[in-house]
């Protein structure tokens, strides 16, 4: 059974360094339950026997391991200072273990004490550049502790500020004997920060450690402990259809002691008429999912060049868009192991997609030229074959953020990444036993008749966890926030929404995503709004709602009473909890409006041309309207959603044209003029 944490203490590998003098000795490189901080133990001036810590494995609690304290004899003359320290306080150990967010948590940690309980435990968590001794401290008492058996001790503590790299310590004291002779053991596992309930008892809930602002929720459907004895097969695809050079056979994923364990071997077969020399395995969740926050926890295969342990999400089976900029494929590569040929250390987490540009279907990935899109990588200080250390993405509406061992490693704007995607675990073909030759993976020959060393290897999953994000909106900022708009002209204005996991945007209220062009005074009243409503979204979870908003008759900013200002306003109503209203995190951008003078150009001040298409929905007529700079004749195409042309018309550029389309059937259109694209809703 592994531990389920609020804040669990993650963000560095596990390694065991016992300080005496100056030498250091590696005792256990095998991960504790909770305890994944780097180990370090430190005694003060005492006699040589008067603590000691090790690793043990002959008192477990469900499976897991302890870290074991011998306290001296009572009788030893400590002077009552007797103690050992154990955590990432090392000075060697150069970053933070964990990062928590100012509130109250509940400290927890099982104990096994033997003979005589020492007074207390005393936990120290300062910032990493910090000395402990100046920051969080508190004693959880051991005295009233039975014996005899794993027992939870516990303790309130309160942050009163974020600490994005914190150390964290135990120091065991052996003191207030009070004259009681014999030694004692303890035992200490399952160690972790818990969200404070106020019921003096931990939740079984643990998230990762981001945005405060998001109540994250762990999502059963996506996780996996691995604790049972075979795959969960009603959950994981462990017969995925091969693809290129990568074979992929079930009898190759399997659990090995609450592990999923993906195996390589070599093995010569042949498929479509070619011959193959390896097969491996691959654990695929047969849902899908777009955003949240999924992290796995994996000790990479010991033969390294030319395997590929990876942790990715992509979409499968999506049709061809027909739109400017529209996505066929999304492709999220949390890690890629062994990716880059001899660099062991160099850790891969890129991205894939497949995108209308130009009118053609196109790549856009690592190694061909797009390197600012989809490119993340970093060197790692250690092996990754030698420990097990967390993999993550955060993948949202507006930015995609990686994360190893809890710390923050790449991040990308999302452009593409809004399909839905399947997780997966698998272990890759990689060079020398295959290559890209003119673009084409393309195998080597390597014949069953000569072994190859270090075959087969295995790659080790310890979890799978997916945390939901909540419903959201998100529009560019950079694009509106403050943007400047001219007089006269149109405001087009683009907004991506997320009703949250496994819910839906709500026609009541709203009527889909709405959009409201306010003019609000300092304390918010209303002067003067103008609505309008992307019905597309009701019943779907996640898309983008577009709006375009006439400025004909808007004064400019600068001519306002003191105080007021322009805002949009996008709001919808997602299906979770019955009904909840979702906005922006500002709840609104400001925005300004500039008088038009016939030499401004009357777009907003970033883009050549705009297109706006209202009122959408429509049933029997629309306007249209598309400016640019050369003011010149434009047309104006109307394709429906099987991409067939139903509908040519030649506008005036800067003119608003009446579009009779009684004649359409109801359903998705795509107007096109230019090189804008707007979707059209019929009803």
């Amino acid at each position: 059974m592994k531990t389920c944490l609020k804040y669990f203490l993650t963000g560095v590998a596990f390694f065991a360094t016992l300080f005496v003098g100056h030498a250091q000795t590696n005792l256990y490189p095998v991960d504790i339950s909770g305890f994944e901080v780097g180990f370090w133990v430190n005694s003060t001036a005492q006699p040589s026997n008067s603590y000691t810590c090790t690793i043990v494995t002959d008192k477990v609690f469900d499976g897991t391991r302890a870290v074991k304290f011998d306290c001296p004899d009572a009788a030893l003359p400590t002077a009552g200072n007797a103690n050992a320290v154990l955590g990432g306080i090392n000075p060697d150990f150069p970053v933070g273990n964990i990062a928590v967010t100012a509130g109250t948590y509940l400290f927890q940690a099982k104990v096994f004490i033997e003979g005589t309980a020492p007074s207390r435990i005393t936990v120290f968590m300062a910032e990493k550049s910090a000395s402990l001794t100046g920051h969080i401290s508190f004693n959880i008492p051991l005295s009233e502790v039975a014996t005899g058996s794993w027992q939870t001790v516990s303790k309130v503590v309160t942050f009163s500020a974020d600490i994005a790299e914190m150390k964290t310590g135990l120091r065991i004291y052996g003191t207030d004997y009070n004259g009681l002779t014999g030694s004692s053991t303890l035992y200490v596992d399952q160690i972790g920060l818990f969200e404070d309930t106020g019921s003096g008892s931990a939740d079984v809930k643990y998230s990762p450690l981001l945005d405060p602002d998001f109540n994250w929720e762990i999502n059963p459907d996506f996780s996996d402990e691995f604790n049972n004895p075979v795959i969960d097969q009603a959950k994981w695809n462990t017969d995925v259809g091969d693809w290129g050079t990568w074979s992929w056979e079930p009898e190759n994923a399997y659990i090995t002691d609450t592990v999923l364990t993906l195996r390589m071997k070599q093995q010569q077969h042949s498929r479509g008429g070619t011959d193959y020399y390896f097969t491996s395995g691959i654990a695929q969740v047969r849902e899908e999912f777009t955003y949240g926050y999924f992290e796995a926890k994996i000790k990479a295969s010991d033969k390294g060049q030319g395997t590929c342990p990876a942790f990715w999400v992509y979409s499968v089976g999506q049709p061809t868009p027909t739109e400017e900029g529209g996505v066929q494929y999304s492709e999220i590569d949390a890690i890629e192991i062994f990716q880059v040929a001899n660099e062991l250390q160099r850790l891969e987490m890129n991205l894939h997609t497949r995108i209308i540009e130009n009118g053609v279907l196109t790549w856009k990935r690592p190694g061909q030229g797009d390197s600012e899109l989809t490119h993340n990588s970093w060197d790692a200080p250690w092996d990754p074959r030698d420990k097990y250390h967390t993999y993550a993405v955060w993948n949202r509406l507006d930015s995609i953020f990686w994360y190893v061992d809890g710390i923050q490693r790449g991040a990308k704007k999302n452009h593409y990444w809004h399909l839905p995607m399947r997780l997966t675990v698998s272990m890759g073909l990689r060079t020398p036993y295959e290559k890209y030759i003119d673009g084409v993976r393309t195998v080597m020959p390597y014949p069953e008749s000569t072994p190859e060393p270090g075959f087969p290897t295995e790659m080790y999953c310890d979890y799978v966890r997916v945390w939901n994000t909540p419903a959201q909106l998100y529009a560019d900022r950079e694009k509106y926030y403050n943007a400047e708009f001219q007089s006269g002209g149109v405001l087009n204005f683009d907004c991506r929404y997320f009703a949250g996991n496994d819910h839906s945007v709500l026609a009541d209220s709203w009527g889909g995503v709405s959009c409201k062009l306010l003019e609000i005074q300092a304390d918010g009243t209303v002067v003067r709004e103008v609505e309008q409503v992307d019905a597309s979204a009701v019943g779907k979870v996640s898309g983008t709602a577009s709006f375009s908003f006439s400025l004909n008759g808007w004064q400019a900013s600068s001519t306002l009473p003191e105080g007021n200002k322009y805002v949009l306003q996008p709001v919808f109503r997602t299906s979770k909890g019955g009904g909840e209203n979702v906005m922006l995190k500002e709840q609104y951008y400001p925005i300004e409006i500039a008088l038009s003078t016939s030499s401004a150009n009357p777009l907003k001040k970033t883009s050549d041309s705009v297109l706006s298409v209202y009122p959408n929905p429509a049933s029997h007529s629309i306007k249209i309207e598309y400016a640019s700079v050369s003011n010149e004749q434009v047309p104006v195409y109307f394709y429906n959603n099987m991409g067939e042309l139903v509908l040519l018309r030649q506008i005036q550029s800067s003119q608003a044209v009446e579009v009779d389309i009684s004649s359409f059937t109801r359903g998705m259109y795509f107007v096109k003029a230019g090189m804008k694209v707007h979707k059209l809703i019929v009803n």
